[in-house]
This record gives C-alpha cells, structure tokens and sequence, in this order.
C-alpha cells in the first residue's frame, strides 16, 4: 500500500512538472511573434553599431590624451638631471607606452569587431522583409526627433513576409548577432581591467 501511495505520488509529481512544461511552451508560443523577433534581431545590429562606434571614439580620445602625457614627461626625462626624477619619468613613460600598446590591441579588436557586424549586416538587410525596414526607418525616426531630418532608407524588399519565412530568418541570423554582442561584452570587460590596472 505505501509503495502504491508512493508511486502515485512521483506519478502526480511528474503529470505537474508536464503540465508546467506544457503550459510554459504554449505561452512561447502564443508570445512568438516572428515579425518582432525579427525586428530585435535589426535592433541588436543597430546597437552593436551605436556602441562599437561609441567605444571608437573614446579610445581615439584617450589615447591623444595618453600620446600628449607621453610626449610631456618625454621632455621632462630628457630634461631631468636627479637620478630619483630620472627614474620617475622612465617608470612613467613606460608605463603609458605599455598603456598605449594595450589601447591598440582593444582598438584592433574594435575595428575587426565593427567589420564583422558590418559583413552580418549587409547580408541581414538583404534577407529581411519590407516590415522590418520600413519599422527599422521608424525607430530612426523616433531617436532623430527634433534633430535634423535624415534622408529615408530603402525599405524595399522582394522577400515574403508570412511568419515562417521570419522565423528561419530570425534563427538563421539570431547566433551571429548574439555572438557579436558576446565579443562587444567581452571588448567592455578589457577596457574596465585596463582602467583598473593603470588607474
């Protein structure tokens, strides 16, 4: 009798964690909207592009600021004649040359970071529907607001635009991106151990 109560028991355990399981994909399937999900795939490119280009720009910044506080204590090496200040100054300018040397390895994987996004997407935008150009220039136009007009994108495509063909695409496409915004965390990590070790 206990072995019966036990084994209806794990029965009626499993049949709950079936109906959990069954109830859980229903709704990710109810929830599944090709169309949408597509769209998050052009705004991931969109901001891999913003962020990469972002990134870009702060390390050309600091290494001008880094290549002027090289040339500055340069001088003051050349020019020092105490041995405690020479040693200062030699420390100092290696330590930026060290420093610089780190930002270009961070800039390289920028660069080659940008070129791969860039690739994913040119062959991307070939693939997707009209929809999701034409709400593509939507979101544009909502960042843009109140700034200065940009010229319309083209939002013609011959490809079709029912749910299936979205949902090969969104999958074919939905890997590459996330692996670009892995490598984009990644790059974001180094920069913060740079900033850590040389602060």
């Amino acid at each position: 009798m206990t072995k019966l109560k036990q084994e209806i028991d794990d029965t009626n355990e499993k049949l709950e964690q079936c109906e959990g399981l069954v109830n859980k994909l229903e709704n990710e399937v109810i929830e599944w909207d090709s169309l949408k999900k597509l769209c998050r795939r052009d705004e991931e490119l969109n901001e891999i592009d913003v962020l990469v280009k972002d990134f870009d720009a702060d390390l050309s910044k600091e290494n001008t600021t880094m290549q002027a506080l090289l040339e500055k204590n340069e001088s003051k090496l050349e020019n020092s004649t105490v041995q405690k200040d020479i040693e200062d100054f030699t420390y100092l300018v290696e330590g930026i040359k060290a420093y610089q040397v780190d930002i270009q390895k961070l800039q390289d994987q920028i660069d080659e970071l940008s070129e791969e996004k860039q690739q994913t997407f040119l062959v991307f935008d070939e693939d997707v529907p009209a929809p999701v150009k034409e709400e593509r220039e939507a979101r544009k136009a909502m960042q843009n607001k109140g700034k200065k007009k940009l010229a319309p994108g083209n939002t013609y495509s011959d490809k079709p635009t029912d749910m299936y063909y979205m949902i090969e695409i969104n999958c074919k496409y939905r890997k590459t991106i996330h692996d670009l915004l892995k490598k984009l965390r990644y790059i974001n990590q180094q920069r913060r151990d740079l900033e850590e070790r040389y602060g």
